[in-house]
């Protein structure tokens, strides 16, 4: 046992540096905590969707750093599945910060301009209160 640790001795973890074990713990929490299921609101997230002309099939995932292009400081990003007004399923991610009733309603999607593909993303304004939704 002691030989496999003084082998281990050499690696950047075990390093005699000051505060290598704390920022590996520090980065294991971070990555904790951006996984935490509960940062998700799946029941307005259908209200925001559904006021976005989106029939929901499912709004039960987290959207991870689903937000960070439109609102860097959402708490609850939750990936909702559905039908737009077109037909074509679709996958939105609804953002909402903290303290606030404005939801953003993302939608993303691969179009082809001249043969080149490329990405274009719609932002809805959707704000929802006491489960009523009124679009901004």
């Amino acid at each position: 046992m002691s030989i496999l640790l003084e082998a281990a001795g050499d690696a950047a973890i075990w390093s005699s540096g000051r505060g290598t074990l704390a920022v590996v713990f520090g980065l294991l929490a971070a990555a904790a905590a951006f996984n935490n299921p509960l940062w998700k609101e799946p029941e307005t997230a259908k209200i925001a969707a559904t006021a976005a002309q989106i029939t929901v099939k499912d709004a039960s995932a987290c959207a991870w750093f689903g937000c960070m292009d439109v609102n860097a400081f959402s708490l609850y990003q939750t990936k909702v599945r559905g039908v737009d007004s077109t037909g074509r399923e679709v996958e939105v991610t609804i953002c909402r910060t903290a303290f606030s009733s404005d939801n953003q309603v993302i939608q993303r999607k691969k179009v082809t301009d001249q043969g080149m593909k490329k990405h274009e993303r719609s932002v809805t304004h959707v704000r929802v209160v006491n489960g009523t939704a009124v679009l901004n």
